[in-house]
């Protein structure tokens, strides 16, 4: 849940690939919508996607390794979580940051967090 209120959920699907999926009402009816490509980090330890959630809200998120997202973000500049039972971080921030730019540290999005695990 994020802290405007939103789901945005944090998929897997194959060893190190990542999706982003958000909640679009339409009429009293709810659907899980993709709102990211997928993004593999088989190659690297980490990395992000800038994403707008079905209601209109701007967001980055950024995936790392486990035990990899110190190395990545530098100190005090993402607030990373345990994903996926601690085989990766990923953080969230509101609006869009990864154009290079300076910024204000980021501002997490998260509010809270469960880790649902599926099986085929």
């Amino acid at each position: 849940m994020t802290t405007v209120g939103e789901k945005l959920w944090l998929t897997r699907s194959a060893h190190h690939v990542y999706s982003i999926f958000g909640m679009e009402e339409n009429r009293d009816r709810y659907a899980v919508v993709r709102i990211s490509a997928r993004l593999s980090l088989r190659n690297t330890t980490g990395g992000g996607v800038e994403v707008t959630s079905p209601q209109g809200t701007d967001y980055t998120v950024l995936f790392a390794k486990k035990g990899k997202w110190e190395e990545r973000a530098g100190v005090g500049t993402a607030s990373y979580f345990s994903i996926l039972n601690g085989g990766a971080g990923a953080a969230v921030h509101k609006h869009h940051t990864l154009d290079g730019e300076e910024h204000a540290p980021p501002e997490s999005a998260v509010q809270s967090s469960e880790t649902i695990q599926m099986r085929e």
